[in-house]
């Protein structure tokens, strides 16, 4: 899961703020791959990978029914948007009587089911029939 996150186009989800809001940014500007790692760039770094400082949060039922359909599909890059904008890994569709989990164990998507594991996804959370997301892997 990590490589096709690294692979693919996932780190502009860590950017976001610094490309769309650059006036929250403490930081003048991303430093340069060829600056020396004790400077800014270490700064940088940890704001960004480990206190997460330029994600957009929000929360909405909205981005939890995109995250619930996304799931359905093999992209993780859109997933780990969502669930880091603020998605509930837990989710229940009102509608539909699923859990998001419920969703990519049904699909096939172990890369989805393993992202949304990360996020803490309760493997003992159950659909409108009583299932666990186990029975839709099935």
């Amino acid at each position: 899961m990590l490589y096709t996150l690294a692979s693919g186009a996932a780190n502009h989800v860590w950017e976001y703020t610094l490309l769309i809001e650059p006036s929250k940014v403490d930081l003048n500007s991303k430093p340069l791959p060829n600056e020396p790692v004790e400077t800014r760039k270490r700064k940088f770094i940890t704001s960004k990978h480990f206190h997460c400082q330029f994600i957009r949060r929000q929360k909405s039922d909205s981005l939890n029914s995109e995250l619930h359909s996304t799931v359905r599909t093999s992209d993780i890059g859109t997933s780990l948007r969502l669930l880091a904008s603020g998605g509930d890994p837990n989710y229940f569709h009102p509608i539909l009587g699923t859990r998001i989990l419920h969703v990519a164990a049904r699909s096939g998507q172990a890369l989805q089911v393993e992202l949304l594991f990360l996020y803490g996804a309760q493997t003992d959370g159950l659909d409108y029939l009583g299932q666990t997301p186990v029975e839709h892997a099935l």
